[in-house]
């Protein structure tokens, strides 16, 4: 009897459940919603899928810029293949892919320590700060969102993340989608919806339920709205609550995302218009992407870039990699880069 080959959808699906044992219910939900096919790569050995990563393509909002942005998820390969050098050539390719499809910048979440040392040895990736954590009201409170209404929940997200000024990755539609469906279905998750008089959504909490304590994941709204959401929360448990936060406000930063810079001068365009105060001088070598190479200025909110001079001419001996360019920015800067990634299956603790 002839064995049925399976699809790439359905070697995507199998080889990300075996890898992180999700449920059906929310591999069904994100199949049905998120997966294309142009956005999914797998290493394969004879019929098996052996490696496997997706890089859907959200925004990158920076206040008034928005650019392209890959957000690679689900990075795993086979137990029995791992060590052998699989990914490398994998991830390298999304990379490729994402800056052919107009991406500016790749973001990830690792999902172990470990793997922060080989997406930067690998990919060209760096930390950069992304949330911040606090056990304090006051400091939830801090945070604020402007006053936006919607009929459906999904709408109001899509409405209060758009107006946000801080760097953020902006969902799209099906992730909202899924995400939020994730809160309303299974049993660790919860979500408190705020109503205006006239039944409109103006806030929503997203809480994570524990044995101990209570995490406040994401919460949405003006202050006001925000207190009486968390004051919900405080009647129907006594638990203790803690909170993530963006990593604008107070609390404890974390930096537990990764970001990749595909195309340099878009994005340092877009970075000098957010912080005009930037003043950086650096040449930029990218062995993945050469044509990133380069002599930059950054001074007055603007870029100038001359292509790289040759070996012994006039550049500097030392060039700055995409990863040490995080890093250098993060100095002038004085503080480091931080963009708020919330609610993008990342593991809250």
């Amino acid at each position: 009897m002839t064995q049925t080959r399976r699809t790439k959808r359905e070697e995507a699906r199998w080889l990300w459940q075996l890898s992180f044992g999700d449920s059906d219910e929310f591999l069904d939900r994100y199949f049905d919603r998120l997966y294309r096919e142009e956005d999914v790569l797998l290493a394969e050995e004879g019929s098996k899928a052996i490696g496997h990563l997706q890089f859907p393509q959200l925004v990158l909002s920076l206040g008034e810029e928005t650019l392209p942005a890959g957000y690679v998820v689900a990075v795993c390969t086979h137990p029995d293949h791992r060590g052998k050098g699989i990914m490398r050539p994998l991830l390298q390719e999304a990379l490729r892919r994402e800056k052919a499809r107009g991406d500016v910048v790749s973001v990830l979440l690792p999902a172990e320590e470990w793997l922060y040392r080989y997406y930067t040895s690998v990919g060209g990736y760096a930390p950069v700060v992304n949330r911040a954590r606090s056990n304090r009201q006051e400091d939830a409170l801090r945070e604020e969102d402007p006053a936006v209404t919607a009929p459906s929940l999904v709408d109001y997200l899509l409405e209060v993340e758009a107006s946000q000024q801080t760097p953020s990755l902006l969902h799209s539609r099906a992730f909202w989608e899924v995400i939020t469906e994730d809160f309303e279905r299974e049993e660790e998750l919860a979500l408190q919806i705020h109503r205006t008089e006239s039944g409109l959504i103006d806030g929503v909490l997203f809480l994570v339920k524990g044995e101990s304590e209570l995490l406040v994941q994401a919460l949405y709204g003006t202050k006001p709205v925000r207190k009486a959401l968390l004051t919900e929360v405080t009647r129907e448990s006594k638990l203790p609550l803690s909170y993530l936060l963006r990593p604008s406000e107070g609390g404890i930063p974390e930096a537990r995302a990764m970001m990749r810079v595909l195309d340099a001068l878009r994005f340092l365009e877009a970075l000098v218009k957010y912080y005009p105060e930037l003043r950086l001088s650096f040449t930029y070598r990218d062995e993945l992407f050469p044509e990133n190479d380069g002599d930059y200025l950054l001074s007055a909110g603007k870029v100038e870039r001359l292509p790289r001079a040759g070996e012994g001419e006039s550049a500097p001996k030392k060039s700055l990699s995409p990863a040490e360019l995080i890093a250098a920015l993060s100095d002038a800067l004085g503080r480091p880069l931080a963009c708020s990634v919330r609610l993008l299956f990342e593991d809250p603790y």
